[in-house]
């Protein structure tokens, strides 16, 4: 029997990938201090997190009349979606002071650069539910759509609608559970 590769948590990942990201970023403004005054860093710092806002509301609602055009038309918006989505992330990152975010916050404003994170994301999403759901990847379960649970209980019952939490389907009512019929005549009066 081959060996399991062993992977690292996700959670393990992304705690040294976000210190790894997070001590560049204070280097590089450290450099930038350096090459330049320390109030010039901060007010590019300020004016990148201004002009990146206004470019990030100019796009986002471009974005929405795209999408509200789609959606008369009788289109699903995916790629609307998926472009409000990037927009959203890099406005966010344009907020948070850094050379390296704001560099990636101004990419994602820029339609063909966002279609390519779009792209990427959707592939590491498919692949990643893909994993999951076949019980391939790491702390993955075996899915099983479309199937019904056990038949026990009042969930395997065809007939009526049953709304209680946890259970699924359809149950027809017992013997002793009459349908109560109500008989309402209207009359109009003037």
């Amino acid at each position: 029997m081959p060996a399991q590769r062993r992977r690292l948590p996700i959670g393990t990942i992304l705690f040294f990938l976000f210190a790894t990201f997070t001590l560049l970023e204070i280097w590089l403004i450290f450099l930038m201090a350096s090459l330049i005054t320390w109030p010039a860093t901060i007010a590019v710092a300020i004016v990148s997190a201004i002009v990146g806002s206004a470019m990030a509301k100019h796009e986002g609602l471009a974005v929405l009349r795209k999408a509200q055009t789609e959606l008369a038309a009788g289109r699903f918006p995916a790629q609307s979606l998926a472009d409000g989505v990037m927009i959203l992330i890099g406005g966010a990152l344009l907020i948070t002071p850094g050379m390296i975010t704001d560099l990636i916050g101004f990419s994602t404003l820029v339609p063909i650069c966002r279609r390519v994170y779009a792209r990427a994301l959707m592939r590491w999403g498919k692949r990643a539910f893909k994993m999951r759901r076949t019980g391939m990847g790491p702390g993955g379960f075996q899915a099983h759509f479309g199937t019904r649970p056990p038949s026990s209980g009042p969930a395997s019952r065809p007939g009526v609608f049953d709304a209680e939490p946890g259970t699924y389907g359809h149950h027809a009512p017992d013997e002793e559970e009459e349908e109560e019929a109500i008989d309402v005549e209207f009359r109009r009066t003037e």
